[in-house]
């Protein structure tokens, strides 16, 4: 009988999952309707995708970020195509 030793991970990094509420501007007084209940693993930063998990193997990206404007518990992200209201909800 082999007796093997089981190996265990390093250099491991945990992630910490964000709650958010993310939804698509027409411009910067008015919101479209509806929107999506996600988890970000990390925030938007420019010139990346903004990749949002939706849960049961569903993930929204957008296209690349071109700007970031933080206000309060709120983001305002707008993208190549589009603007985003970013709402962190934990």
């Amino acid at each position: 009988m082999e007796i093997t030793k089981k190996k265990h991970l390093v250099n491991t990094e945990e992630i910490s999952y964000r709650k958010i509420s993310l939804k698509r501007i027409k411009n910067f007084k008015i919101e479209e309707r509806g929107g999506v209940i996600g988890w970000e693993a990390t925030p938007p930063q420019t010139g990346e995708r903004y990749a949002v998990y939706l849960g049961e193997g569903n993930v929204l990206k957008t296209s690349p970020v071109a700007e970031v404007k933080p206000n309060g518990n709120v983001l305002m992200v707008k993208t190549m195509n589009s603007i985003y209201r970013v709402e962190y909800l934990e």
